[in-house]
């Protein structure tokens, strides 16, 4: 379902849209939009991965023994 909105944009990215042929002119501005709101939310998760490597405890075992443990646990 797409949903209509109002944007200001800059006149040179007006300029350059206005070389977009009129009936893909929505869907690349869609893309861009959607791509750059992916960037951002893999920003903020690199962000928070940072910080929680800097605050994580160490386990008591090794991931390999960690592993084992589980796989046995559930066989």
């Amino acid at each position: 379902m797409g949903h209509r909105i109002n944007v200001m944009i800059d006149d040179p990215v007006w300029l350059e849209l206005q070389k977009v042929p009129q009936g893909e002119r929505s869907r690349l501005i869609s893309e861009a939009v959607s791509k750059e709101l992916q960037r951002r939310g893999r920003g903020r998760a690199a962000v928070e991965m940072d910080r929680l490597r800097k605050t994580r405890r160490r386990a008591a075992a090794s991931a390999e023994e960690l592993v084992r443990a589980d796989r046995d646990a559930h066989w």
